[in-house]
């Protein structure tokens, strides 16, 4: 028990620094940070080196690491004043002050060489939220898994198992055309519920992990709650276009945040539209009109 304060601020100090000084390369895609640790940035762009990550992870374990420090200072000192003269006890006193006073030395020490490398690694700012937009929703990924589900390909009136999901909830949002939903369908997941695109997308309407959360989908492989929560989207998108198909489905597959800055929430002669996105919009117009 005598060393344990100082092998564990050495442990805590060496795996911090380790993390810091990782040799990564890889470059990540990019990340926006809804609620990022104090003294890192919102977003880390996709060029930039994965260690930035821990580097900052670092620098905020160092200012923990500190607090802790003084926490265990002020308790061998309280340790010490009700010792009431027993030697063991004082002892015990002075070896927590000790190892927390050391550990200090090393935490500066270990603070200054961060401060040579980059001084912006040491400053620490207040995390923020941020609120959900619609626009933020990222694209969609189309899987082309084609025409593969009886259950909804049986007819231009939806049937089988996901038929009255489908006219439900086109209905509640703003009397959405249910083939439109059924292509959609189709062309994201070929009806398996189970689907999971290369992206991350899940589900039967293909929404992204952070996309379902915004739109209260707990579940997206659970089909009532991916159809509930893509339709609702797909409803909204609807409506903002005014019914317009090659935009609304534009949207739907780039993210609709990259589709007005990009083509100003017009499909129509944009030389931006991704090709990917106008063969989604060719796919989910056709497996429609195979529908009626």
């Amino acid at each position: 028990m005598k060393k344990y304060p100082i092998k564990l601020f050495l442990f805590l100090l060496i795996f911090f620094t380790l993390i810091s000084l990782s040799p990564l390369s890889v470059s990540a895609a990019d990340y926006t940070l809804t609620a990022p640790l104090p003294g890192m940035p919102k977003t880390i762009a996709k060029d930039a080196n994965p260690a930035l990550y821990l580097q900052y992870f670092f620098s905020f374990g160092l200012y923990l690491l500190s607090f802790l420090a003084v926490g265990i200072i002020a308790l061998g000192g309280i340790m010490w004043m009700l010792a009431a003269g027993n030697p063991g006890k004082i002892d015990k006193a002075k070896e927590m002050i000790v190892g927390a006073l050391s550990g200090l030395v090393l935490l500066l020490c270990s603070w200054l060489i961060l401060h040579t490398i980059d001084p912006t690694l040491v400053k620490i700012g207040a995390p923020t939220l941020e609120q959900y937009d619609i626009e933020a929703i990222p694209p969609h990924e189309g899987l082309g898994y084609g025409l593969t589900d009886p259950q909804i390909t049986s007819s231009s009136i939806a049937q089988g198992a996901y038929a009255d999901l489908i006219n439900r909830y086109a209905q509640q949002n703003g009397s959405l055309p249910p083939n439109l939903v059924k292509a959609v369908i189709l062309t994201e997941s070929g009806g398996n519920p189970n689907a999971v695109s290369p992206a991350g997308a899940q589900g039967l309407m293909q929404l992204m992990p952070e996309t379902a959360n915004d739109l209260g989908v707990n579940n997206s492989f659970d089909p009532e709650q991916n159809i509930a929560g893509g339709t609702k989207y797909l409803g909204q998108l609807y409506r903002r276009y005014n019914g317009n198909l090659d935009n609304t489905l534009a949207a739907y597959n780039w993210g609709m945040g990259n589709f007005e800055r990009q083509c100003g929430g017009n499909a129509s002669g944009c030389s931006r539209l991704p090709r990917e996105t106008q063969n989604y919009i060719s796919r989910v117009k056709n497996t429609q009109n195979k529908l009626i």
